[in-house]
């Protein structure tokens, strides 16, 4: 027996909503943590009040606000 055209429909979009990454838990990453464990990583190496963790520190913090603004790096035109 054939369901009905739009019950398919729905099922297929049903689907398609439950593969997005934003969907999945398992895709869904904590990147303060992340963030903390590469500053974590560097201590014993550079000194937590050098310009070079320093500039670590924001530049992390700039990549993960561009993450989750979702936005686009701007493309050199070349």
């Amino acid at each position: 027996m054939q369901q009905p055209p739009e019950e398919l429909i729905e099922q297929a979009r049903q689907a398609i909503e439950g593969d997005r990454p934003e969907n999945r838990p398992e895709t869904r990453l904590d990147y303060q943590t992340i963030r903390d464990g590469i500053l974590r990583s560097l201590r014993g190496k550079v000194a937590t009040s050098s310009p070079q963790y320093r500039s670590v520190t924001k530049a992390l913090d700039r990549f993960i606000a561009e993450i989750q603004a979702g936005a686009n790096p701007p493309q050199k035109n070349e």
